[in-house]
């Protein structure tokens, strides 16, 4: 959670200024992550069409980072 708020922190500084390419859609206010999962789905059925290749690369925060087990800190406390 304060991860995220330090992210939505820097990318609204970044907003003001314009510095954002349009595509970037998470921590946009009226935009969401699912607007691109549908832009990427679009864009997956319509690239056989088009005799085109798609590379997709899909990034998890969650995993780059250590968790804490609540619990067990408790228990040694």
């Amino acid at each position: 959670m304060i991860f995220a708020r330090i992210l939505l922190n820097c990318l609204n500084g970044h907003l003001k200024q314009g510095l954002l390419p349009e595509r970037q859609c998470g921590f946009r206010r009226h935009r969401g992550t699912t607007d691109m999962i549908f832009a990427a789905r679009q864009l997956q059925k319509k690239c056989p069409e088009m005799r085109n290749h798609l590379y997709i690369n899909f990034f998890d925060p969650t995993k780059a980072f250590d968790t804490v087990i609540r619990d067990g800190l408790k228990s040694h406390a």
